[in-house]
Formats: C-alpha cells, structure tokens, sequence
C-alpha cells in the first residue's frame, strides 16, 4: 500500500510538470534582396508559431561588422536600442546599414515577449553595393586579359 502511493505520487508528480516543458514548434528564417544605393535591405521573413499570435514577437537584427538600423513605425532605429523600442515581427522588415561596410553576416533575434525567450534565425552573408561593383570591376578586368 506504501509502494503504491509513492508510485501515484511519482506519477502525479511527473505528469503535472509535463505541461510545464512542453514547447511550442516555433521556427524563424529570413531571405533578403540586395543591398540597395541607399545601403537598405527588405527581408522577408519565414516563420512557423504554432498558435502563438505573431504580435508577441519583437525582431533585431545584427550584424558583425556593420551598425544596423531597423525600421518601426517609419522612424530609423538603431539595432542596439532596447527590445521595447524594436518593431514586432512582421512578413516584410526594411533594414538599413549605417556607414560603410565591405561584407558582413547578418542574423535577426526575435523576441517572444511573454515567455523572454530569444530565437536567432540562421546567419546569411551580405555583400555592399561596392563589393558587388569592386567584384564586378575584377571580373570585367580578368576577361579582358584573355
């Protein structure tokens, strides 16, 4: 009789808890087009919630070698301002590099606002119009020595 009350409350125990770890099946990705004259990208964005409403979500991206500004409610702002100042998650997000950058990898995290989890989408390489152009000017440069 001892035995099986420790099993029932083992079993209680576990089975209250299950609910606590179960996830939901949340994905994020992005693809971009080129880096304009105005060194600003529109990304589109791919995602899978489950049946998580998509306004929970804030978005940031982040770049290693560039400063980044994001635009929310058409104002410019800077990838490093706190969550609560970044637009939420959106299909379409217009980015834009301050300054000059050569190349750079850029990823987004994405912010879900009530459980504080923070998702990376994967990390895709940029190119600047002036490495496109300097690339362009190398490989008119080789084919002309042929």
């Amino acid at each position: 009789v001892k035995f099986m009350r420790v099993i029932l409350l083992l079993v209680l125990f576990l089975s209250s808890h299950l609910t606590v770890f179960a996830k939901e099946p949340v994905y994020f990705d992005y693809s971009s087009n080129n880096v304009s004259h105005e060194n600003t990208i529109n990304t589109t964005f791919r995602y899978e919630l489950g049946d998580i409403p998509l306004d929970r979500f804030k978005v940031r991206p982040i770049a290693d070698s560039a400063r980044v500004l994001i635009l929310g409610n058409d104002l410019w702002i800077d990838s490093v301002s706190s969550w609560t100042m970044l637009p939420n998650l959106s299909d379409t997000i217009e980015i834009k590099f301050a300054g000059d950058f050569f190349d750079t990898n850029l990823h987004f995290e994405v912010l879900d606002t009530v459980t504080g989890i923070v998702y990376k989408t994967p990390v895709h390489r940029v190119i600047s119009r002036s490495w496109f152009i300097n690339y362009l000017g190398r490989l008119n440069e080789n084919i002309m020595k042929w």
